[in-house]
């Protein structure tokens, strides 16, 4: 599983090096549950592998990356999501569903370090509007951790930021 997940990444490195796609990074805060109510804060940046054209409803794959700090439910911690979505563009707004993993994830609580990965799903809803974006994801993940008790976290957030399109 974790060559897997190593190549994955690899491939999804090697590939956003020369994609051709438009791009943008996007910067938010959202509420989290685990069995209380929290909060997400996310710095992440997309890439489409292909250019879309906004005059027509074009399929999208792409690859995303990016920074969770989150606190809830006596749980706070980070990751370093990396993963991969596909979806569709009409005009100006985008759906699309993915999935990756958080690499590096780090969770306390009460005193109680644990260390492992977070393979996650999700879903978007983006509007581009001019040169912003405004995306609204929610997502899955689950702390599989190697020193603490494993947990789901759900979330939802809003996130806004600046797009290019090649």
């Amino acid at each position: 599983m974790p060559r897997t997940l190593a190549l994955l990444l690899l491939l999804g490195l090697a590939a956003t090096a020369r994609a051709d796609g438009d791009h943008h990074a996007v910067l938010g805060i959202g509420t989290q549950v685990v069995r209380e109510p929290g909060w997400v804060f996310r710095l992440q940046q997309s890439l489409d592998m292909e250019r879309s054209d906004p005059d027509h409803s074009t399929p999208l794959f792409g690859f995303r990356s990016g920074l969770d700090i989150y606190s809830a439910g006596g749980h706070w911690g980070y990751s370093l999501p990396v993963g991969f979505y596909l979806g569709g563009r009409a005009g100006n707004v985008r759906s699309t569903i993915g999935g990756g993993a958080g690499l590096l994830a780090i969770d306390g609580r009460a005193g109680d370090f644990g260390f492992g990965i977070a393979p996650y799903v999700g879903t978007t809803i983006e509007i581009a509007m001019g040169k912003a974006i405004v995306v609204v994801e929610g997502r899955v993940t689950r702390e599989v951790l190697g020193d603490a008790d494993d947990y789901t976290l759900w979330n939802v957030i809003v996130m806004f930021g600046r797009r290019r399109e090649r």
